[in-house]
């Protein structure tokens, strides 16, 4: 399973690196096609220009070098050209809008200028796009269109052929990453594999220790028990059970860390507070209150959840003078867990140390008190894995901590 696992999150690595410089390829193969269509169109509408220039101002040569308005021989044989005079009046024109009305009616620059050029459509072609360019010649106008569904055609069947093939290319790229990556993470691989391995041993000898460890605590506890009815070995009793609450936080803090991807169960949150509140009652004299919790349900595992809450009651009870009060209410889409005591309080310094193992403070908060410096690092892991947060204030006098469940 641990192996299964590493080779999953390996694999995960190398998928990544894939996807990310195969989008990077893909978006750099469109940029560079959109750029190519849009160059090869232009360059294709210029050279397209260009002619229908040359033929305009060979028709505006000959109108001028005749004074006759007529097409000469040859011109535009794969275009359509139409001379109308000063009042609007086609005089001549090509064979395929002979008869027809004035098609072109842009203005055109005086003789000696730059040609006029448009995009038209002529009707009585179907619609056609023509490139058109317009000469004036003393008191005529010189019309010449060459067609641009051949430039619309070369550009389609481009587009189409790059369509085809960066999909095709973008496959192939995206092999040989895969390739060249799994290469290039080889080292990396087996360097994680060893990490993991090691991890996991020092995950299971913790959790084979405490395991171990659990057995011959309880049955120590149990005979020390017996003997302290006779008023002797008190002291050894008490360190049996701080032994035995060693051994069951290393234990839960083993299976947090085996197993970080927690159940999501519907629970009653305030079903678990209850039922903690009330077994701290039975081994404490403080008075606990539990008066401000509302019912309150949430998707979380109840197992892991109850051991915080008891860490959290626990830790409250340890260092409170008189009592401990736990409140529960909805806010928003969260649950929000408070449990105050009136002992000394956690300086604002110490807060965030705390929620780290084997954590002690040097004043209050002594080995006297019974405390190991796990049960406050059990709660933080446990509200983390539900993707919750905690925190630490000030209850003036006393320790305040908040924590905050998602309720989906």
């Amino acid at each position: 399973m641990h192996k299964n696992h590493g080779w999953t999150s390996r694999w995960s690595v190398r998928a990544q690196l894939t996807t990310v410089a195969t989008a990077i390829i893909a978006l750099l193969l469109a940029v560079a096609a959109v750029l190519l269509v849009w160059r090869v169109h232009e360059a294709l509408v210029n050279g397209l220009d260009d002619a229908a220039r040359q033929e305009a101002l060979t028709v505006a040569a000959a109108l001028n070098a005749t004074g006759r308005p007529q097409l000469p021989a040859g011109t535009t044989p794969t275009g359509i050209s139409q001379i109308v005079d000063s009042s609007g009046k086609v005089v001549a024109a090509s064979a395929e809008i002979e008869g027809e009305g004035r098609l072109f009616d842009f203005p055109t620059l005086p003789a000696g200028s730059r040609p006029a050029l448009r995009t038209v459509k002529i009707s009585p072609l179907d619609n056609a796009e023509y490139r058109v360019v317009g000469v004036r010649v003393d008191n005529f106008r010189v019309y010449v269109g060459l067609p641009v569904a051949e430039i619309n055609r070369s550009t389609t069947e481009l587009s189409t052929a790059l369509a085809v093939g960066m999909p095709i290319l973008l496959i192939i790229m995206a092999g040989l990453t895969w390739l060249y990556a799994g290469r290039a993470l080889r080292p990396v691989d087996e360097l994680i594999a060893r990490l993991d391995n090691s991890l996991q041993k020092q995950r299971q000898f913790v959790a084979d220790a405490a395991h171990e460890l659990r057995s011959p605590v309880a049955a120590i506890r149990a005979q020390l028990e017996v003997a302290e009815q006779d008023g002797k070995v008190t002291a050894l009793t008490e360190e049996s059970v701080r032994l035995s609450l060693l051994v069951d936080d290393l234990l839960a803090l083993a299976r947090i860390d085996a197993q970080p991807e927690m159940r999501h169960e519907p629970m009653d949150l305030d079903d678990v507070l209850f039922a903690e509140a009330g077994l701290l009652r039975q081994r404490t004299k403080l008075a606990v209150d539990t008066s401000k919790v509302t019912p309150v349900r949430i998707m979380g595992d109840p197992a892991l959840l109850g051991r915080a809450v008891r860490n959290l009651l626990d830790n409250a009870a340890r260092y409170a003078a008189s009592s401990v009060k736990v409140t529960l209410h909805a806010e928003g889409a969260y649950a929000k867990v408070t449990v105050a005591d009136d002992g000394p309080g956690i300086p604002e310094e110490h807060r965030d140390a705390v929620l780290e193992r084997f954590t002690r403070l040097d004043e209050a908060r002594t080995r006297d008190t019974g405390g190991v410096g796990l049960g406050l690092a059990i709660v933080s892991n446990v509200v983390t894995g539900h993707r919750g947060r905690l925190e630490i204030t000030d209850n003036a006098p006393g320790a305040l901590i908040t924590i905050w469940l998602p309720r989906d």
